[in-house]
């Protein structure tokens, strides 16, 4: 977890594109870099949510929403930072 918010606080300090929903550019490469992290370690193998390691990043002040879920639970996750939301899943 700990790399996870020293690339969310090195992201902050950047100069990443932001659209007018106030998602980050899914294409620049510390944003890949964040989403695929941030996969692994707030989504466990079974495919359902790491509460633990969610609560990790919330202490840190970095808050995880769903963006779009169904009746299962959450398809895709949000990742709320200073300057926009980071997806994945």
């Amino acid at each position: 977890m700990a790399s996870l918010i020293k690339l969310i606080k090195e992201l902050e300090e950047s100069c990443v594109k932001v659209d007018a929903d106030g998602y980050l550019d899914s294409t620049d490469p510390l944003v890949k870099e964040i989403s695929y992290l941030a996969e692994e370690l707030l989504i466990t193998p079974n495919g359902k949510l790491d509460i633990d390691n969610m609560e990790i990043l919330d202490i840190a002040g970095y808050q995880t929403f769903p963006v779009e879920r169904d009746r299962f639970g959450w398809l895709i996750g949000g990742i709320q930072t200073s300057i926009g939301v980071i997806t994945y899943g």
